[in-house]
């Protein structure tokens, strides 16, 4: 079952690769609630990896218009990074912050630090697979793209011995 799970995976983010690098990619944009996104997102990863902790705090008005599909995706990606990639036992912290009228912001925070050399290169296709990679080194692409199209954009840094992702 696990091993379907993942192919599914690949072979979705194979497809959004190619919608993404044909420039044909479609937004369903919808009114929606981020918070309730992610919070689908985090109780799904819960599931799969119940010897994980996954800490979800919610801030300020998180409606908006967005591909909800989309921004699901890009939950799924950066926790699914972050528990494959970070510190086994640590905890992942997932902030979705509305504070801010003009913007929202997804936060992904894990403990453990990415590669100084990797940082640069990161969002870029096929980087990220390695040695405890279960995927294609799509998903951070993926990522991006995502935020892009949605008039955002993704960021890595390291802080203080933790890896954090933000769109």
């Amino acid at each position: 079952e696990a091993s379907t799970l993942r192919m599914g995976r690949m072979i979705g983010q194979l497809l959004d690769f190619s919608r993404i690098r044909s420039d044909i990619l479609h937004l369903e944009l919808q009114n929606g609630d981020l918070g309730v996104i992610g919070e689908n997102v985090v109780n799904e990863l819960r599931q799969t990896h119940p010897d994980r902790t996954i800490k979800l705090l919610a801030e300020g008005s998180l409606v908006g218009q967005f591909d909800s599909d989309r921004l699901g995706q890009v939950f799924s990606n950066l926790i699914g990074n972050a528990l494959q990639h970070g510190t086994e036992g640590a905890p992942v912290e997932v902030r979705i912050d509305g504070r801010d009228d003009r913007q929202l912001r997804i936060l992904v925070r894990n403990e453990g630090e990415v590669p100084d050399a990797l940082l640069p290169r990161i969002f870029e296709p096929f980087k990220g697979a390695n040695s405890r990679s279960q995927g294609l080194g799509l998903g951070l692409y993926i990522v991006e793209q995502f935020a892009k199209s949605h008039g955002g954009e993704a960021m890595a840094r390291n802080n203080h011995g933790h890896a954090e992702f933000e769109v």
